[in-house]
């Protein structure tokens, strides 16, 4: 549990992490994978108990897609990525040991630029690649262990100098300071240099790189009376900046680069504006403010389509471009649209469709389950999305999906077992033991149910315990 302080410790800022000082003793890296695979969803599900998560099926198709194809370009372990986003408006994104990526809201807010945005991404997956993290471990035990020296140097001299004592305890924590930012600084620009890489080999400019160190310094000089969340864990420096600029010139791609420019990420930026009651700035390049105007068109279809104003959504549908009306979020709401009209069998063979090119597509799974519900099939609703969620085993909301259609079925275990995995992932670890030492005493439940309620419930203590020893 000391190693999930000190994580928490690294990721949360100074101000927030202060009063969960962890005490001296000595940190070792080299972590197994199934040992980073623990602390990394243990750490996930302390944050989900303690902080407001975002978990909206169009942000997480988004990020699964556009980090599945950044992965590709990387030498990680065969673990899923696992992506969570913080409702916080500050700028922030961060690495965490198992595959979790995660980033504020505000990070999306922003950047309007979106080849910037995974030029993030890309960063944050080299932290992963590079075992960043451990090499912290390292450093922060080496550091630890000097200020603890200083500390007892400052003890000795204290009988005989005050003066002299705290001078050297001062000193102490002025160069462990230094010490950790230098340190910190030589793995950002490591990171950097690999996501320039990463980013020439998936066809993106790498000058991404060095255009979002610029947007993020423009961001700080407007936050005169605060430090973002960011910098405190991503120090940022104009030689940083000068440093990415070279790089980038050396690792551009000989080939026409791809600029990406979607639908769906200005989609997302315009539904946080709106949670975050915001505005959004010009992004001063023509293309993508015509891709803003039209992810609020598609806003705007949302609210007629809620009020059943199903003549003004056609409307506004039909006024898209036809290469926008082949994107997924135009098709989902003609879909919509469809169903709203009485074509429920229209609207579930474009669904179908859709599923088979975008297999693992949550807004896809879900918009064909309610589909599957309305067409009086709620049995396949429930098999389809506790089939997703089995794929998807560490998003919550997903099994939380599963106990919402369940409640309409007759499927006792489903329903059950969804709950019980959507509390265990939110982290009411102690709640969840309860009810499965409960479960196990009751006779609701068979032999062969019993058997997988006690298999649930040594694979989670054998969690705990490996968490408990690190």
């Amino acid at each position: 549990m000391r190693i999930l302080s000190l994580l928490l410790l690294m990721l949360l800022p100074p101000a927030m992490a202060a009063d969960s000082l962890p005490q001296f003793g000595n940190a070792t890296a080299g972590f197994t994978q199934q040992q980073e695979h623990v602390l990394g969803y243990g750490w996930l599900r302390h944050i989900r108990s303690r902080t407001a998560i975002i978990e909206d099926p169009l942000i997480q198709d988004y990020l699964y897609s556009q980090i599945n194809n950044l992965r590709q370009q990387l030498n990680l372990d065969s673990l899923p990525i696992t992506t969570v986003v913080l409702n916080n408006s500050q700028l922030n994104a961060f690495a965490v040991p198992g595959n979790i990526i995660g980033v504020n809201s505000g990070l999306f807010l922003t950047v309007p630029v979106e080849e910037q945005f995974l030029s993030v991404l890309s960063h944050e997956l080299s932290h992963l690649e590079l075992h960043h993290f451990n090499q912290q471990l390292d450093n922060q035990a080496q550091r630890q262990k000097l200020a603890f020296m200083s500390v007892l140097t400052s003890l000795v001299v204290a009988p005989y100098s005050i003066e002299a004592s705290q001078a050297i305890l001062t000193a102490g924590m002025a160069d462990n300071a230094i010490q950790h930012l230098a340190y910190t600084r030589t793995l950002e620009s490591e990171a950097d240099r690999r996501a320039m890489t990463v980013m020439a080999n998936a066809g993106y400019r790498t000058t991404a790189i060095s255009d979002m160190l610029q947007t993020m310094m423009g961001y700080n000089l407007s936050k005169r009376n605060e430090v973002p969340e960011y910098f405190q864990t991503h120090p940022l420096t104009p030689n940083r900046i000068a440093d990415s600029l070279q790089w980038s010139q050396q690792k551009t791609s000989l080939v026409t680069p791809k600029i990406p420019n979607t639908l769906t990420f200005q989609l997302i930026r315009v539904r946080l504006a709106e949670l975050h009651r915001v505005g959004l700035m010009p992004s001063k390049d023509l293309a993508t403010d015509n891709l803003l105007r039209w992810a609020n068109t598609l806003r705007e279809v949302d609210e007629k389509l809620l009020l059943s104003d199903l003549d003004g959504a056609d409307q506004l549908l039909a006024s898209f471009p036809i290469n926008l009306q082949a994107e997924t979020e135009w098709r989902l709401r003609h879909i919509a649209w469809l169903r709203a009209s009485g074509k429920t069998e229209e609207a579930l063979e474009q669904l179908l469709q859709m599923k088979h090119f975008e297999p693992n597509s949550i807004r896809i799974h879900l918009a064909l389950a309610e589909a599957l519900k309305s067409a009086n099939r709620l049995p396949e609703a429930i098999q389809l999305l506790r089939q997703l969620a089995q794929q998807n085993p560490q998003q919550p909301r997903l099994w939380f999906y599963v106990m919402q259609f369940g409640e309409s079925g007759s499927d006792d275990w489903a329903k059950f077992d969804a709950d019980i995995q959507f509390q265990w992932l939110m982290g009411q670890d102690e709640r969840v033991m309860n009810r499965l030492e409960a479960a196990m005493q009751s006779s609701q439940w068979s032999g062969t149910d019993k058997a997988r309620i006690q298999d649930r419930m040594n694979q989670w203590l054998h969690e705990k315990d490996i968490l408990e020893g690190l």
